[in-house]
């Protein structure tokens, strides 16, 4: 029994050494792809420079939100029971 508990100890030992020198690797590896990434983009832009081509635009947000903001609206103007759009009356 006392030769078990050591066999799983020398394991678990083994297994968290093994476990810390994946995670230190990892980080190694993320941080050469950031920098890959970033080299990557430069390069495209160099390209970019030296075809006179016109620069990357700004990023600009989707407007994925104000659509459906817009949809929530509409639904809460209309009546529930007619489906008419209470907001703008129709001139009489």
């Amino acid at each position: 029994m006392l030769e078990r508990a050591g066999q799983a100890e020398a394991r678990l030992e083994k297994l968290e050494t093994e476990n810390k020198q994946l995670r230190a690797d990892n980080a190694e590896l993320r941080l050469e792809n950031t920098w890959l990434k970033v080299e990557n983009q430069l390069l495209r832009d160099e390209i970019t420079r030296l075809k006179d081509l016109p620069p990357r635009p700004p990023f600009k947000p989707s407007g994925m939100d104000k659509a459906t903001d817009a949809k929530a609206q509409d639904k809460q103007a209309e009546n529930p029971l007619t489906g008419i759009n209470q907001r703008f009356p129709a001139a009489v």
